[in-house]
């Protein structure tokens, strides 16, 4: 029987959405990071990583670049059907422009909102990057992606 134990993307009882796309666990000075990368040759920043660089199609001249921290809503919008993924309404999600490590520039991420008040989630508004829950799988178990909280606890 597999327990789960050391499985990359089952990590202390918490299932991870998607392996690969932020650090867990969290690192020791509780500052989460999402993975992104930079392409060589245009200077485009992406999240989530991948192969090729979306902008120029360049392959192979792409650096890994962290974004952690606080952003900026870009836009929001509150849903109140259920998402083909299982998060049940209703929920607010949008974009969040974050600095990228090393003044690289920004990126603009897709994001959930997390908070007292979906509402109040609004552009302008500074968030900060969390990893929580987004829903639950079909065996009942938490799964935890990248979500955005309004700036410190509000």
């Amino acid at each position: 029987m597999d327990s789960g134990v050391n499985r990359p993307e089952q990590a202390d009882g918490w299932v991870l959405v998607q392996p690969g796309l932020f650090t867990y666990p969290v690192p020791k000075d509780g500052i989460p990071a999402l993975m992104a990368n930079q392409c060589r040759t245009c200077s485009s920043v992406f999240f989530p990583k991948r192969a090729v660089c979306p902008t120029c199609f360049t392959q192979g001249e792409l650096v890994d670049r962290t974004i952690s921290g606080r952003g900026t809503v870009y836009t929001s919008s509150i849903v109140h059907i259920p998402s083909p993924t299982g998060i049940r309404p209703p929920y607010a999600c949008g974009y969040v422009d974050m600095p990228i490590e090393g003044n690289a520039g920004k990126a603009r991420i897709f994001a959930l909102f997390t908070g007292t008040d979906p509402a109040g989630i609004s552009c302008g508004k500074r968030v900060d990057l969390a990893i929580g829950e987004i829903r639950k799988d079909d065996q009942g178990r938490s799964v935890i992606g990248y979500v955005f909280r309004p700036a410190g606890g509000e």
